[in-house]
């Protein structure tokens, strides 16, 4: 078995998020449909975690297995890049362990958050940033990001992946305050 892991970055403009569902445009379904059609046969791509509706990806992890594939990595992944819709690419593509899963074998997650503070609209940035149309106090962001630093246990949100699995998690957060009244969380 040839499993593969693959690095994405998506607009999620159009997407009703990550994961696969009935009647409805995902980026799962969007790689399932884009490796059919180069005579890929398997049953699903593994996902790392899930998006919501509109969320956008610049480093999502994926994979999949593909024993019918006889050429290079290379070759796949412009396969799938000529296969796949604007909104959606395959930046990065390696043959990996046959153990491999995105979701389990994560190390760590990053999520930005960006704002912009301006009285009027900018429809160029208003895609990708949330406008904040009052004053923006850049101090009380970062007290009230403080409140999530630290190690937590959630294990009453779900159960260990694995036996030697941990439900602890340490948090990082940083405020930074960019040119043009921009905030990056």
């Amino acid at each position: 078995m040839v499993r593969y892991q693959i690095i994405l970055a998506y607009d999620g403009s159009n997407f009703v998020g990550s994961q696969k569902q009935a009647n409805s445009r995902t980026v799962q379904g969007e790689l399932e449909k884009a490796l059919q059609q180069i005579g890929w046969t398997g049953t699903s791509v593994l996902m790392a975690g899930r998006t919501d509706t509109g969320v956008h990806a610049s480093g999502q992890v994926a994979a999949f297995d593909f024993d019918e594939w006889k050429y290079s990595t290379e070759k796949l992944l412009q396969a799938m890049n000529a296969k796949l819709s604007h909104d959606l690419v395959v930046k990065k593509m390696q043959v990996t362990n046959s153990e491999f899963h995105p979701r389990f074998d994560a190390t760590s997650r990053t999520y930005r958050y960006r704002l912009f503070y301006e009285k009027v609209r900018d429809p160029l940035r208003e895609k990708f940033e949330w406008h904040v149309r009052t004053s923006f106090d850049g101090d009380a962001l970062k007290e009230s990001a403080s409140l999530f630093l630290g190690t937590f246990d959630f294990s009453s949100f779900g159960s260990k992946t694995t036996e030697n699995g941990t439900t602890v998690r340490t948090d990082k957060v940083g405020v930074e305050e960019k040119a043009e009244k921009r905030v990056a969380i």
